[in-house]
């Protein structure tokens, strides 16, 4: 049987971190914090208590993602399938823009390897190998999270 499971890679305090955790464990705990949060829901607050529902907006639904789709959340409310596509529009690196893009980071290296190579020196042996582009997964759509959470 495979277990789904979500890595993370971050920082925290400067500190770099990788942890792999359970779906199950995960969708538990995001169940749990929710029902913590909604028992400390105050209509008078401009936001969230303990800001963790707002930080889902800030995090994962911002507002340029929700314009992006045309989700008003005062209009439309809670949309399954608008929140995937503005989860999905924000994913900078799928997207190649910035300084994220494939074409960017080949640049980059390249400009320092052409420094490297001037001086005599393998280029690979101090900056590693050139970036290519990773072949996209499947995009995920809101009947895989259904599927998650029966």
């Amino acid at each position: 049987m495979h277990v789904m499971k979500l890595t993370i890679k971050g920082k925290s305090d400067k500190q770099a971190f990788a942890v792999a955790v359970p779906m199950e464990s995960l969708v538990g705990f995001l169940t749990s914090a929710a029902a913590k949060a909604e028992e400390q829901f105050d209509d008078e607050l401009a936001t969230s208590p303990g800001g963790w529902p707002t930080a889902i907006f800030t995090a994962m639904l911002p507002q340029k993602a929700r314009e992006t789709v045309g989700w008003d959340l005062n209009r439309d409310g809670w949309d399954d399938e608008k929140a995937m596509a503005a989860f999905e529009s924000r994913l900078e690196r799928k997207q190649g823009g910035g300084a994220f893009s494939i074409e960017a980071r080949q640049k980059a290296w390249d400009e320092k390897a052409a420094t490297l190579r001037g001086v005599g020196i393998v280029p690979e042996t101090i900056i590693g190998k050139r970036p290519v582009a990773k072949v996209e997964k499947p995009q995920t759509g809101a009947d895989e999270v259904q599927a998650v959470l029966a």
